[in-house]
């Protein structure tokens, strides 16, 4: 397949939010382009989102829940805090049902300028996906509110490989990240 410039790849997202229904047959020829290019689909979705009519709004959230996967998630939160509050918290309800991606991913944008509820609704959401030891990894470069949080969820699936991390944090400079790694 030819490779889908910049204007295919508008042409392909205004075809699917023209035609209102991911299932219909042109949405589905322009959605396979755009599986083909993910990374420049998704910033396109994400401007339409955005700042595109309030027309397509559901029909390109759809369609950013079908481009969701590991190559797009970091494009999908340096946008999020950029969001007004309402396209926040519908882009993290889609991102909190969504399995297509490696929640670990997450862990390094669980800061400020996200909302430590938009956070912990993210990390709630994947709470069964997280391993211990990656999230004790991440924890010193998230939102100081969310160490609670991340460390209730260590203690419930804190396994071997965990412990290197855990005595790690142990030792860490920060008093309070300490306290919360000894508790």
């Amino acid at each position: 397949m030819a490779l889908l410039g910049k204007f295919g790849i508008a042409g392909a997202v205004d075809k699917i939010l023209n035609a209102g229904d991911l299932a219909s047959p042109q949405a589905q020829s322009a959605l396979e382009k755009l599986l083909d290019h993910k990374k420049e689909a998704t910033d396109k979705v994400l401007k339409t989102i955005a700042s595109g009519p309030r027309l397509h709004y559901t029909t390109a959230l759809q369609l950013l829940g079908h481009l969701l996967d590991n190559t797009t998630i970091e494009a999908v939160m340096h946008a999020l805090p950029e969001f007004d509050a309402n396209i926040q918290s519908d882009v993290t309800a889609l991102l909190n049902r969504t399995k297509s991606y490696d929640p670990h991913l997450l862990l390094p944008f669980l800061k400020h300028p996200l909302s430590k509820r938009v956070s912990r609704d993210l990390i709630m959401a994947h709470r069964k996906d997280f391993v211990a030891s990656k999230l004790l990894r991440a924890v010193a470069k998230t939102q100081t509110e969310l160490w609670p949080t991340i460390f209730e969820l260590v203690h419930g699936r804190a396994d071997d490989a965990a412990f290197p991390e855990a005595i790690a944090l142990t030792k860490s400079k920060n008093p309070v990240l300490r306290e919360q790694a000894t508790s």
